[in-house]
């Protein structure tokens, strides 16, 4: 019996580390400043709609030129109740910019937080975590909860917005509008390189794409219709070894959709090892 408990230990021990090879977050914290009024602050409105989280696929451009996608994407994790929502950066947030939250619940009110300003350049690749509402309780009304990111940069507004469902589920008519939509993925290797191909619904909007923090160049993702393909080999910091768990987020015209995405690692022989972080 004392051994058969200390094989199960050891399996233990085996599964958290293997799960557990994950990169710790570059989350950033910054104060929150007096409320100053502001373009986002005093005429921005986040999306307060009850089924879906784009317009419909004919009015996505317009409403992607209205308000422009974000130098960052809205991750959500409901498995992960200590920290289910974050806004990762892809591309640098410079100082002085000023970043807004939203908190949508269903119907047509909204909480604003912020405004939080940047006292320095923020690189692609840095959490700002998010107000945990994975657990929202029996009083919580039935319908769809949307987190919405305004980042102000140079007196332009651009956001990302990520959303999930209390109290039901959508159906088909519902995904009808929801873009974009990862269905799925595989992966394989060509010329040495490892390839990720992502399945679903996607507009003719460029794509911004993050692994957990690690934010994806825009030279590794290709795009052919609603197939997305990223070169795993060409992202900074992945460790291609390593069999782990990883949030998977595409985002838009300003949305993002988000899976967790399980790597296994390939034999080591037959691919290019991805660079390492500057």
């Amino acid at each position: 019996m004392l051994k058969k408990l200390l094989v199960i230990f050891i399996c233990v021990l085996v599964s958290a580390a293997a799960f557990g090879q994950q990169q710790q977050r570059r989350s950033v914290r910054l104060e929150v400043q007096p409320a100053q009024r502001s373009f986002s602050s005093s005429t921005y409105r986040p999306p307060v709609r009850m089924h879906s989280r784009t317009p419909k696929k004919s009015t996505v451009k317009a409403a992607a030129a209205y308000v422009p996608q974000a130098p960052g994407v809205l991750q959500i994790n409901l498995l992960d109740r200590t920290r289910p929502a974050w806004f990762v950066t892809t591309g640098v947030i410079p100082k002085g910019s000023t970043v807004f939250a939203y908190v949508v619940p269903p119907g047509d009110t909204y909480l604003s937080l912020g405004p939080l300003v940047v006292d320095e350049d923020i690189p692609p690749g840095r959490s700002f975590a998010l107000p945990s509402l994975a657990d929202v309780g029996t009083f919580w009304p039935a319908g769809v909860n949307t987190y919405d990111v305004v980042v102000e940069i140079n007196g332009v507004s651009m956001h990302c917005a990520a959303d999930f469902t209390t109290g039901g589920q959508r159906n088909y008519d519902d995904l009808g509008v929801v873009v974009p939509l990862i269905y799925g993925w595989s992966e394989d290797i060509s010329k040495r390189h490892i390839q990720l191909t992502i399945q679903g619904e996607f507009t003719d909007d460029p794509v911004s794409l993050v692994l957990e923090d690690l934010a994806v160049p825009d030279h590794a993702i290709s795009k052919n219709g609603n197939v997305v393909v990223v070169d795993l080999s060409q992202v900074p910091g992945l460790a291609l070894d390593r069999y782990q768990n990883l949030l998977l987020t595409v985002a838009q015209g300003g949305w993002a959709d988000t899976r967790v995405f399980t790597h296994v690692p390939f034999n080591p022989n037959n691919y290019d090892p991805a660079p390492a972080l500057e």
